[in-house]
């Protein structure tokens, strides 16, 4: 979608359930003339008038060209500065049956409604001051959430909780410019002799700047998901393990080498947490063929995994630690050491067994499932390590839009220090205050921005 018809703010309308046969469906309608619009093809217009703030409305909408009853419906009707748009607004709750939803359209159209944009509802939400442009992404967060985790944090800032935050840092940089620019009254090359550089103001707003930079990075990992890569020779019990965290018997599993010759990719929660969990073709340094292709996919799922789970069967550990050795060197991801095959009755040498012990490796039996609580804790506690912000304060859920503007604030404001130039201080904060305001609304945002944002909205949103 192109900006310019963000700008066209004529009456209009979407289905805002998706296209299909379902119980319901329910039409959005937003802009100045709506209810007039709404009128021409409702049979309960005396009703309609009534609503003074908001209110439901029985009737049926009409067929404006033939007096042809559509169907039966409810409106829910919002006044000009009560809606989610904050413009005169009307919800449509039809039945569900493709026949009504395709007539609904026309019916509309014809009545003096063009068809909504994706993220159109919500551009006007936001030009109109009921969302600023962090909590517009994270209604965008709350459709996209693919975890309870992502869902709730996303909520939060939707509730206003990383608006609070960037509002602190605005009120901050607007007493910092305020102070420099006094100082500028003063001299134009130094500080007044006077007054001492306020050092603890700007290392407070680097301090709340960096926790959001802190928080877009965990938020980055929260809505991908986190990616667990079972790693390890063939025959080492990935498969099993796959399943056996899956609780399903999604991977073959058989005592011939070489079973997995591709990668499987299955998605679970953990805590809360999307987990993407990959089951890898093994690694094997004669393979060829197919073989060998499977074993480069693995490597590159390695590489893009946040987590690795090392499994050695217990029968190779001797051989293992003798020669290649146990840490996996070539991953910068989180690697958990697993011991598989616990059960076998098989003596570990003693230089291996202190090799082991650096590993921190977890001795596991898919057959008596000894232990799968440590495994499972030691997975929980990496993931938490990964979204961890490593600062105080609730994880908020930081888009790329807001961190952008994030990282340019505090790029402007770590310049800053007692031998800055008065003039050069004064132009940093300005910066930082413009990244910041155009958060809040309180300066304007690029087409780009708007682009990039509300046309990854759903019609209807």
């Amino acid at each position: 979608m192109t900006s310019t018809s963000y700008f066209d703010f004529s009456p209009i309308y979407a289905l805002a359930t998706p296209y299909g046969k379902s119980a319901i469906a329910v039409f959005r309608t937003s802009g100045d003339g709506t209810i007039e619009n709404i009128k021409k093809v409702f049979s309960n217009n005396k009703k309609l008038e009534s609503v003074t703030k908001t209110g439901l409305v029985y009737g049926y909408i009409i067929d404006s060209e033939n007096g042809e009853k559509v169907d039966e419906v409810v409106l829910s009707v919002f006044k000009e500065g009560h809606g989610y748009t904050r413009e005169e607004a009307v919800e449509i709750s039809t039945h569900g049956s493709l026949a009504v939803i395709n007539k609904m359209s026309r019916v509309l159209e014809k009545a003096g409604f063009r068809k909504a944009e994706g993220g159109e509802f919500s551009f006007r939400a936001f030009r109109n001051g009921a969302l600023s442009l962090t909590e517009a992404e994270a209604v965008l967060d709350i459709i996209e959430s693919t975890s309870d985790k992502s869902r709730a944090i996303a909520l939060k800032s939707r509730e206003g909780n990383l608006d609070y935050k960037i509002k602190e840092v605005y009120e901050k940089l607007v007493d910092l410019s305020g102070f420099l620019e006094l100082q500028v009254d003063y001299s134009e090359d130094e500080y007044d002799e006077d007054v001492s550089f306020p050092q603890d103001e700007v290392d407070d707003i680097l301090s709340i700047l960096g926790y959001l930079k802190s928080n877009h990075k965990v938020s980055t990992v929260l809505k991908g998901g986190i990616n667990v890569a079972l790693v390890g020779n063939t025959n080492a019990g990935k498969s099993t393990l796959f399943n056996t965290l899956l609780k399903a018997n999604r991977s073959i599993v058989s005592s011939e080498k070489g079973t997995t010759r591709d990668f499987i990719k299955e998605s679970i929660e953990i805590d809360g947490t999307l987990i993407n969990l990959y089951d890898t073709a093994g690694l094997n340094d004669e393979a060829s063929g197919i073989e060998k292709i499977g074993i480069d996919r693995t490597h590159d799922i390695k590489d893009k995994a946040n987590i690795v789970l090392h499994l050695i069967p217990k029968d190779e550990v001797n051989t293992i630690c003798s020669s290649n050795g146990l840490t996996l060197n070539d991953t910068a991801a989180t690697v958990i050491t697993i011991i598989t095959k616990d059960d076998l009755d098989i003596k570990i040498a003693d230089g291996c067994k202190k090799a082991l012990s650096n590993e921190n490796a977890i001795f596991y039996s898919d057959v008596t499932k000894s232990g799968f609580d440590q495994l499972l804790n030691a997975l929980k506690d990496a993931i938490k390590t990964l979204t961890n912000t490593n600062l105080d304060g609730e994880l908020l859920m930081v888009s790329t839009t807001t961190e952008n503007a994030v990282e340019k604030a505090y790029n402007a404001i770590k310049t800053l220090d007692e031998h800055t130039p008065i003039e050069a201080s004064t132009n940093a904060v300005r910066e930082a205050i413009y990244e910041i305001g155009t958060l809040l609304g309180k300066e304007n945002p690029t087409e780009e921005i708007l682009d990039s944002l509300f046309s990854r909205f759903c019609v209807g949103k």
